[in-house]
């Protein structure tokens, strides 16, 4: 039994050395190969992806996630540019301006302006509007303007029937060409502006005709010229940083009509029947500007 026992403590101990054989040439062919790989093109690329790697998820045991989102952060992210963001180039367009008529009580044409201011001032008495309108070699007095023909021609009969001389004057139906270069944005704006140049005496026209019947009061008269002077604001907005010749005289225009509605509202606390023909004053001195904006070489 000693002799087996000595036999079998013998046998062990070559098996353990043959094993440990083997585990070392293992080894070593592992480490052999590492070095071939880590001298190669192949280990060098290894190499890099692996230090991305470490960047990316830490070597401290931190969480993986925030450290994805660290490092996306620190990415510049490609500006994108959808298509609407994309300026689109300048196009030129030509707008055909018609002038609207205005159909306008005359009372008198005079060669020397000092008679016809005087004659003017007469009808301001009478509660007529007298205004003064410069026409080449001579001076018209105008006591009042409609929209429309047959308006016109009542007040022409009444006047008559009390003794005063008055023809009718209709403005022509002038055209004025406007060539833009620009967007469709400022192809709209201008549109608007033009579409104010009749608008504003269209609407003096109206609140006069209220005022005269008594359809409208004061107060509520003052806050429709308010509201449309800012009307005009919004109108001419946009144009603040817009440089155009073509445009400018719309603008001068729908300037001019803001001064005299503003001077208008500065000069009368109440209105009522017995300052309607100020108003009516403003409504022609509107419409002579507009008229003005087609005489225009």
């Amino acid at each position: 039994m000693e002799r087996r026992t000595v036999l079998h403590t013998h046998g062990t101990r070559s098996g353990k050395r043959s094993n440990a054989a083997t585990i070392a040439v293992v080894l070593l062919s592992v480490v052999l190969i590492a070095v071939i790989i880590v001298l190669s093109p192949i280990g060098t690329i290894l190499s890099d992806q692996i230090g991305n790697l470490s960047a990316l998820f830490g070597n401290t045991g931190s969480d993986p996630d925030q450290k994805i989102v660290s490092a996306l952060k620190n990415q510049e992210a490609t500006p994108s540019v959808s298509p609407s963001a994309i300026p689109s180039a300048p196009v030129q367009n030509t707008i055909t301006v018609t002038e609207t008529p205005y159909y306008i009580l005359q009372m008198g044409v005079f060669t020397e302006q000092a008679k016809a201011d005087s004659h003017a001032l007469q009808l301001r008495t009478m509660g007529a509007g007298g205004l003064v309108y410069p026409d080449g070699s001579v001076f018209r007095v105008f006591a009042a303007a409609y929209v429309d023909e047959e308006s016109l021609q009542k007040v022409q009969s009444q006047v008559r029937n009390d003794g005063f001389e008055a023809t009718p004057y209709i403005t022509e139906r002038n055209f004025v060409h406007i060539t833009l270069k620009g967007d469709e944005s400022v192809l709209n704006n201008t549109m608007q502006a033009i579409n104010l140049l009749s608008v504003v005496p269209d609407r003096l026209s109206e609140l006069s005709l209220q005022l005269d019947r008594d359809m409208i009061d004061g107060i509520n008269l003052k806050t429709e010229l308010k509201t449309l002077n800012e009307t005009i604001d919004a109108a001419l907005e946009p144009f603040q940083s817009i440089n155009s010749a073509a445009v400018e005289p719309i603008l001068n225009i729908l300037h001019d009509y803001q001064n005299h509605i503003s001077t208008f509202l500065q000069e009368h606390d109440t209105i009522n029947q017995t300052n309607a023909c100020d108003l009516k004053l403003l409504q022609l001195t509107c419409i002579t500007d507009y008229i003005q904006f087609f005489r225009q070489e």
